[in-house]
């Protein structure tokens, strides 16, 4: 019904034009009289003495039908409905005008006259006890309402679509129920208690956007205060920065963020604050027991000067007293810049409008070429001056920018020298055309650009080096003078090679002997490497045969001890740098190269790089084959991590260090299997005389050996991801198969997180918003937020089939809360998207196996369509199988029939030691669309983890983009709210189901042990599968039948078969039953138990 009432002033300019009669004509239509609307104007005056919810005569009232219950009330914006009979009241719509904030009262006063009609003068009270379905559906620019203290229910969408809402709030002795969509749509999910802490964050100035997340979801100012993470992202409007206003000058700068926390500024305990000037992201961490207020300045636009000498200055040798050369930096010249004549700094601010004057004076014997990271701005030209390359000046005026343009000046030398050392005349160099022989130097025009070529008559070419860069097989463009060295080894022995970038230097020594570049070393001896950084320098990188090493020190260095392994060199890399510097490191073993890119410009070892900086990070062979030979590329490290060639870095806050490993082999055998290992942490690998890219074979095998530095402790050994035991051969490999080894050690008393990746893909693991490196520390209680992402290289169709912590399945950009007494490990498996496989993830000691068609097959196992599939799983000794999934199902030991579907199916086994019998667990079903996130005393819990009887647990839905909230799941039963109490016994299996607007979906739920399992059109269907589509006017379409099958697990009997509420099947006799669901018959979402 559509109700309407009359405007105050239509009905007084009535009054004007026809007197009192013809306004009681028009009261009369409504089917009101005379003495009701002297009584609602009475009831202005009296309302001042009536309780709050008093009905006023401005908004009147109106009656709908002839029912006595069928009254219409309104107060404040808001329609109640009064149920006379029972002295209750319901709010049940509201106003098209209702805004801002609305405070609902806890009872109506109302009274009756002569006829028993409801008149809004004082009387009888009426609770307002329920919120009617869509009563405030829609309203979306009411912020927030405050309910009476009676309300006990919220109907369906009675906040639906209200997105300006950021707060309902209660004020009874509990929380009112509410339906599954009372928020669909809004601002809110759920109510809060009146009276709690908020958090608020605004902008005073304005001119930008504020974007918020609490735990993962999107919120408003004014969300109630919770324990976690609240994340905001600013971003200013054009010619607007995030700023406050600077020291220098009076002007605004974007390294000082205007940001504060509780009125203060901000202080790394507060919040952490990243980015540039446009945008910033604001992490506070939340205790969840005081409001906060967060305050972001959005400041008008100065331009923010960058201008200054590149890094590239020219390098020049220098002789010392005895002869030696070594190179050293010299200055080129010098950039300045004025603006009004007066002198400023790269970073200083100007107003919009003026201009700067640029002026580059070069040094002794060098020239000028402006550039912007290796692409010209202005012509060179610009600073020609008579023709000569002396000093000149340009200028620019800025109008719209918020940060000038960039201005660098490269001085160049016209010449540069390349000097060539092999140890001897045994070859020869090609450079830029010109052979340049052993021992002898050639002077070659600045910025020539060629590869080296090496040429030898004996012994084996290791490789060349220029400068500390590994060059073979590279382009160099000479913008220094150059240093190159040629490593040609004996054919029976190895040499050793130092290659080092930066200021520092290596010393390597056997026994108290210092041993020389090139030296000839013996297989089995063990040497001692001692990395030493000069004043006011670091040690960023040392890799040994293409292994890193742990950098304990950076201003000390590192010395460490290593067996000479049997090959034809013994190649080492250090890279030093500058304190307070971020540079790429880059370490080859082998005929592999890595070349590196930000914005399409060529990175060298030792180069700056900055946080947010995209790389482009590529590992190639060589040479693919030579007249003998084969090469095989082994792996592709990122800071501890493997790496897919191809794939994009983005710089986090630390160095980015790249190690990748090449072998080779005869043509005319078969592949061999080789080694690589990484040691993470404080300890040693060794593996007698093997090393980096030696080749094994399986029936040999290998004895790793993994010793702790000091009072450290091995934290675990893999190989290929599984555990292995130091000291003991290993043969589990094939022929052909390469292995990774793993040793990761921890400090004693300490934790740490290890990572294990299958196939091409990356993982992050990050803590307060700062990346951690596989063996960093990890504490108790810490929140680590664990991302996996597939490569993006082209060529590669991956996936993310699998990613586990310490055994237990989780959703990438899940939180995981760090245990007490125990290592993170983090396994990350990636895979074809065409290629659907059946995956384990398991927790405790025990054995699963798989079979199809009654054959065994190994995890991972490639499935195809139409297989059924058996799953058992055996405890260890002293281990019982406390839960085992088929996907988000539950199954029993032995189950089978078991159907995949499409996509990938993790079967998860967990199991626990028999002592712990009585223990109760949390289990987290993965399931599409989004996840739950469960928490308890403001803490996340994760799957697997050990609740106990009375613990009251907080469950929250958050939908992926596109989907919405639907509802959860507990033991099988639909949860209203979103508490949950810890029943006395048993373990607690959370499961939920998300919606899409454009589809229908169908959610399996199971109680008891057994198997449901769902079909369409022969297809399996798992818990969330979308079973049709829904269009914009909610019409549904179900392309079929949907078969639903329940059959009851050993000892058990399948009491009950409902589908959305309505039993099917029943009886205990049963013990399996099938139902099929008509196409047709469905309407929407649909529910099977």
């Amino acid at each position: 019904m559509n109700l309407h009432r009359p405007s105050v002033w239509q009905v007084r300019g009535d009054k004007r034009k026809a007197g009192w009669g013809y306004f009681e004509r028009v009261l009369a239509s409504f089917g009101w009289r005379m003495h009701h609307f002297v009584q609602g104007v009475l009831a202005l005056v009296l309302v001042a003495l009536l309780p709050c919810g008093a009905l006023t005569a401005q908004e009147g009232w109106l009656q709908q039908t002839g029912a006595a219950s069928e009254y219409l009330y309104w107060v404040n914006g808001v329609g109640y409905s009064i149920d006379r009979a029972g002295s209750a009241a319901a709010a049940v719509t509201t106003a098209e005008h209702l805004s801002g904030e609305v405070s609902l009262p806890t009872h109506l006063i109302v009274t009756r006259d002569a006829q028993g009609e409801l008149i809004p003068v004082g009387g009888a009270s009426f609770s307002v006890t329920r919120i009617g379905a869509n009563a405030f559906a829609g309203r979306d620019k009411v912020t927030r309402v405050l309910l009476g203290r009676e309300v006990q229910k919220l109907e369906a969408r009675a906040f639906a679509e209200c997105t300006s809402l950021v707060s309902v709030a209660f004020q009874g002795a509990s929380e009112p129920e509410a339906a599954a969509d009372a928020f669909s749509g809004a601002g809110v999910e759920r109510v809060e208690r009146a009276g709690a802490k908020v958090v608020e964050f605004t902008s005073p100035t304005g001119h930008g956007k504020l974007v918020a997340m609490l735990n993962g979801r999107l919120v408003k100012s004014g969300v109630a205060a919770e324990a976690g993470e609240l994340v905001i992202t600013a971003t200013a409007d054009a010619n607007y920065l995030i700023a406050t206003r600077g020291r220098r000058n009076g002007v605004y700068t974007s390294s000082d963020v205007g940001v504060e926390v509780d009125g203060s500024a901000v202080a790394n305990a507060a919040a952490v604050v990243s980015g540039e000037g446009k945008t910033v992201e604001v992490r506070v961490q939340l205790d969840g027991t005081k409001g906060t207020r967060i305050e972001v300045a959005f400041m008008p636009c100065m331009v923010r000067l960058d201008f200054g000498v590149l890094q590239s200055e020219a390098r020049v040798f220098t002789e010392n007293n005895a002869g030696s050369s070594k190179l050293d930096y010299v200055k080129g010249g010098t950039l300045s810049a004025t603006v009004d004549n007066a002198s400023v700094r790269a970073g200083d601010g100007v107003e919009f409008g003026a201009k700067v004057v640029y002026k580059a004076a070069p040094g002794v014997e060098t020239t000028i070429s402006l550039d912007n990271l290796g692409k010209p701005v202005w012509s060179v030209d610009v600073w020609r001056v008579g023709g000569e390359d002396k000093e000149g000046e340009v200028s620019e005026r800025f109008s719209r920018l918020c940060d000038g343009q960039p201005v660098h000046v490269r001085f160049k030398r016209t010449k540069f020298l390349v000097r060539y050392n092999q140890g001897g005349e045994l070859g020869h160099v090609t450079f830029d055309g010109v052979a340049i022989n052993g021992g002898k130097e050639g002077w070659f025009i600045s910025g020539t650009t060629s590869t080296f070529t090496p040429t030898w008559y004996i012994g084996n070419s290791v490789g060349v080096a220029a400068n500390g860069i590994w060059v073979r097989g590279k382009e160099l463009q000479l913008l220094e003078d150059t240093y190159v060295e040629h490593f040609i080894s004996p054919y029976s022995k190895p040499i050793l090679v130092k290659v080092v970038t930066g200021p520092g230097e290596l010393v390597v020594k056997h026994g108290s002997t210092e041993l020389s570049q090139r030296a000839v070393l013996t297989a089995g001896t063990r040497i001692r490497v001692e990395a030493k950084p000069e004043q006011g320098a670091e040690l960023r990188s040392l890799t040994l045969r293409g292994v890193p090493i742990a950098i304990v020190d950076r201003k000390r260095g590192a010395d460490v001890e290593a067996t000479v392994v049997n090959d034809a060199s013994f190649r080492m890399f250090a890279t030093f740098a500058e304190a307070g510097k971020q540079v790429v490191t880059i370490a080859e073993e082998g005929l592999s190269a890595v070349y590196v890119e930000r914005d399409g410009v060529a990175l060298r070892n030792g180069d700056v790089v900055k946080p947010g900086d995209r790389l482009l990070i590529k590992s190639k062979l060589v040479l693919a084959e030579s007249g003998i030979r084969r090469y095989a590329l082994l792996s592709l490290m990122v800071n501890g991590a493997p790496f897919t060639s191809g794939d994009v870095y983005v710089v986090g806050k630390d160095d980015v260090n790249i190690s990748a490993i090449a072998s080779n082999y005869k043509k005319d055998v078969p592949k061999p299997s080789f080694l690589t290992y990484q040691v993470l942490g404080p300890g040693a690998l060794s593996f007698g005389t093997l090393g980096a890219a030696s080749p094994i074979t399986p029936s040999v095998g290998f004895t790793p050996v993994a010793t702790p530095t000091g009072d450290a402790r091995l934290v675990r050994l893999t190989a290929n991801g599984k555990s292995i035991q130091s000291g003991a051969p290993f043969k589990g490999f094939s022929a052909g198969e390469d292995v990774y080894v793993e040793a990761v050690f921890a400090p004693r008393g300490a934790y740490v997180w290890g990572l294990n990746v299958i196939g091409a893909g990356y993982v992050e693991v990050r803590r307060n918003g700062e990346r951690l490196r596989p063996g960093a520390e990890v504490h108790e209680g810490e929140q680590l937020t664990v991302v996996a992402r597939a490569s993006s290289a082209s060529g590669t169709d991956g996936e993310l089939e699998l990613l586990t912590v310490n055994g237990v399945p989780i959703e990438s950009g899940r939180v995981y809360t760090v245990p007490g007494g125990q290592d993170v490990a983090v396994e990350a498996t990636f895979g074809s998207k065409n290629t659907q496989r059946i995956l384990l993830a398991q927790l405790g000691s025990g054995e699963v196996t798989l079979q199809a068609g009654g054959v065994a097959k190994a995890f991972p196992y490639v499935a195809s369509a139409g297989e059924l599939f058996k799953v058992k799983a055996k405890a260890s000794t002293g281990w019982q199988l406390r839960k085992l999934l088929w996907g988000s199902q539950p199954i029993e030991d032995g189950a089978e029939n078991l159907l995949a579907g499409t996509g990938d199916v993790t079967v998860f086994a967990h199991f626990a030691e028999e002592s712990q019998e009585d223990k109760q667990y949390l289990y987290l079903p993965i399931v599409p669309g989004g996840r739950v996130v469960v928490s308890s005393d403001g803490k996340l819990l994760g799957s697997a983890t050990e609740v106990r009887a009375g613990q009251v647990l907080t469950i929250e839905m958050r939908p992926d983009a596109g989907f919405r909230p639907g509802a959860v799941y507990v033991n099988g039963d639909w949860l209203s709210g979103s508490k949950y109490v810890v029943p006395s016994k048993g373990d607690v299996e959370v499961k939920a189901i998300f919606r899409r607007p454009d589809a229908v979906t169908i959610a399996l739920v199971q109680v008891g042990n057994g198997l449901l399992q769902a079909t369409q059109g022969g297809e399996a269907l798992r818990h969330g599968a979308v079973i049709g589509t829904r269009d914009a006017g909610g019409t549904v379409s179900v392309p079929a039948n949907v078969a639903v099958t329940a059959k009851a697990g050993v000892r058990q009997q399948l009491v009950s078969l409902t589908v959305d509420g309505e039993e099917v099947a029943s009886g205990a006799s049963k013990v399996e039953r099938s139902y099929t669901l008509e196409s047709s018959a469905i309407k929407g979402d649909v529910a099977v138990k």
